[in-house]
């Protein structure tokens, strides 16, 4: 066989294969129901939004791209189209992963945020806080402001500056939780925290009016050293032990030197030293 007879039979027969593909596709995406979408299973926890969300994807299916392509096929569905209803609706939702689960079912996975802050949802965060300023009433534990759909009103109310240039990323907030943690076991559950435009950080029980003050960009793990220090120390630890639920405030802005005072008392100041009998 001649070659320039071969690379002719080659070209044709390339030519052949291509445009039966290209009839398989139609004939796949016109004509076959094996790989027709008929429902969609959207793993969330809660029935009303999970239905709210397979109400408007199954809306999707009987319409078209270009007017002519159905969108009910495994070849021709949108993820992304899938994930932007989703989240439209579960406004909570970290993750949304869209594969199909059989040749007639689109499963839905998600993963929500874990809140770790309410906000305000009158409250403003100034744009040099690395945040964009939406409708919002959840921050969560990694710096994300989202609508939360469950209630928030258990977690302690963020309030921020308008006027502080902190940037609150996932290790800032991982820290203040932290050390919120610790603090809440030995002096008192703090159900407000506030960020100044000096960036100092305010954990406060409202009820009580019982305070903790500390700087923004302290050393977190000296800064709770410090404060452990402080409170097993006389006579800040004899204080606690005896007006542990009257109003008063600690200071730990100023190095390694504590300020506290109670109502109607003088302040006071104690050098905090290392400590043997850590509480965690």
């Amino acid at each position: 066989m001649k070659r320039k007879t071969f690379n002719k039979m080659r070209k044709y027969s390339l030519i052949t294969i291509a445009v039966l593909a290209v009839i398989g596709i139609f004939y796949s995406i016109f004509a076959i129901q094996f790989i027709r979408i008929y429902s969609f299973d959207v793993d969330y926890h809660d029935d009303y939004y999970r239905n709210q969300v397979v109400d408007e994807l199954n809306k999707t299916l009987n319409e078209k791209y270009l007017k002519f392509i159905p969108k009910n096929n495994l070849l021709t569905y949108s993820g992304s189209e899938i994930k932007n209803i989703t989240k439209g609706i579960i406004t909570d939702a970290k993750e949304i992963s869209v594969h199909p689960e059989n040749f007639h079912t689109i499963k839905i996975k998600i993963t929500e945020y874990n809140p770790a802050f309410r906000l305000s949802n009158s409250g403003v965060i100034p744009a040099e806080a690395g945040i964009q300023v939406s409708n919002f009433n959840a921050m969560s534990d990694s710096g994300i402001i989202y609508d939360e759909l469950d209630s928030v009103s258990g977690l302690p109310l963020l309030i921020i500056s308008t006027s502080t240039k902190l940037i609150l990323d996932k290790n800032f907030i991982s820290n203040i939780l932290d050390l919120k943690e610790k603090t809440d076991k030995v002096l008192f559950v703090s159900n407000e925290i506030n960020i100044n435009e000096i960036n100092e950080v305010t954990f406060k029980n409202k009820e009580l009016n019982q305070t903790i003050i500390f700087k923004a960009d302290s050393d977190f793990n000296k800064l709770w050293s410090t404060l452990i220090s402080a409170i097993d120390t006389d006579p800040l630890k004899e204080k606690l032990n005896l007006r542990r639920n009257e109003s008063y405030y600690i200071n730990l802005t100023t190095g390694n030197k504590v300020f506290y005072k109670w109502t109607n008392d003088k302040a006071k100041d104690i050098i905090a030293t290392s400590t043997i009998n850590n509480i965690h």
